[in-house]
C-alpha cells in the first residue's frame, strides 16, 4: 500500500512539472487610432503622461515625466504643426482652444530616444501634422520589439472612411488639419495614436525618428490595455525577438530540461506498479 502511494505521488509530480508556454502566437503590437479630434489617451490604469506644457522652448530636457530623453528633440510653442488643446488624459474630441507646447524631432539626425522609467505595455501619443517619414520603434533590454512605419496608417487615412471597434463610421477627412483651426496644415493628419503590446510584449525604450515628427500628450502604461470602442484598428505588427518559452528559459539558466520530469515520472509509476504485482505474486 505504501508503494502505491509513492507511485501516485510521483505521477502527480510529473503532471505538475509539465512545462507551460508563456508566449502566445500573437506576440507583437496592435496599432489603433482614436476617434477624430481626440488629443489624449483613454487609458486610466498604470498611466504616466508627459504634455510638455511647462517645458522650456528649445532643446528638450533630459528628464521628462515618463523617463529620460536623448537625441534630437525640440520643444516648440503652439503653432501650425502642433500643440494639443486637450489634456494628455482627456479622450473626448476637442476642437478650437489655445493649444500648448509640443515636442518634435530636430536636426541633425532627427531621431530621439526615450528610456522609460518602467517597462510599458501601452504607448499613446498625439501625432500632429503627421509625415510619411515618421517611424516608431519599441525596444526591450536593447532588443527591438516592433518597428512601425506610417505607410499602413497613411493608406487608411486615404481610404475615405474608417470604422471603429464599436462600429462607428468616420470620414477620414476629419483627421486632416489641426483641430484648433482647420485652416492650419489642412492636408496633414492629426490624430491620437495608440500602440498596445500583445502576447506579453512590453518595452522599456521608445525611438521616434523621421523629419518633422511632431507629437504631444505622450502616455505609457505598465499594465496590459485594450482598445476602446471608439478606436479604429490600423494594423498588427508581429513582434521581433520574442522571449523564449518558459521551459527554454529554464534550460538556458540551469542546463536542466524540466520536461524530462514527465518521462521520469512515467518510469517511476511503471516501476512502482511492477513491484506491487511482484509482491502480490509472492503472497
Amino acid at each position: 500500500m505504501r508503494i502505491l502511494s509513492i507511485s501516485a505521488a510521483v505521477a502527480g509530480l510529473a503532471l505538475v512539472a509539465t512545462p507551460s508556454v508563456a508566449v502566445t502566437e500573437d506576440f507583437g503590437v496592435d496599432i489603433y487610432m482614436s476617434a477624430p479630434q481626440v488629443q489624449g489617451t483613454a487609458i486610466t490604469t498604470g498611466l504616466t503622461t508627459e504634455d510638455f506644457n511647462v517645458a522650456t522652448v528649445g532643446a528638450c530636457a533630459a528628464s521628462i515625466a515618463i523617463g529620460t530623453l536623448s537625441g534630437d528633440c525640440a520643444v516648440s510653442a503652439v503653432g501650425t504643426y502642433g500643440g494639443a488643446t486637450a489634456a494628455a488624459n482627456f479622450a473626448t474630441p476637442t476642437t478650437g482652444g489655445a493649444g500648448s507646447n509640443y515636442a518634435s524631432t530636430a536636426a541633425p539626425s532627427t531621431a530621439m530616444t526615450i528610456d522609460l522609467t518602467e517597462p510599458a505595455k501601452y504607448l499613446g501619443l498625439w501625432w500632429s501634422a503627421g509625415s510619411a517619414s515618421n517611424v516608431v520603434e519599441l525596444y526591450s533590454e536593447g532588443e527591438r520589439v516592433a518597428y512601425m512605419s506610417t505607410t499602413t496608417l497613411m493608406n487608411l487615412l486615404n481610404s475615405g472612411s474608417a470604422t471603429s471597434v464599436g462600429g462607428a463610421a468616420y470620414d477620414t477627412d476629419e483627421y486632416r488639419g489641426n483641430p484648433r483651426n482647420y485652416t492650419l496644415a489642412p492636408t496633414e493628419p492629426f490624430l491620437y495614436l495608440n500602440l498596445y503590446g500583445t502576447g506579453g510584449a512590453s518595452f522599456d525604450q521608445i525611438v521616434l525618428s523621421g523629419g518633422g515628427f511632431e507629437f504631444d500628450n505622450i502616455a505609457v502604461s505598465d499594465l496590459p490595455q485594450e482598445p476602446g470602442a471608439g478606436e479604429v484598428g490600423v494594423q498588427f505588427i508581429e513582434g521581433e525577438n520574442a522571449p523564449p518559452a518558459e521551459e527554454e528559459e529554464e534550460l538556458a539558466a540551469t542546463g536542466f530540461d524540466a520536461s524530462g520530469l514527465v518521462g521520469l515520472g512515467l518510469v517511476a509509476v511503471a516501476a512502482g506498479a511492477a513491484i506491487v504485482r511482484r509482491r502480490s505474486a509472492i503472497n
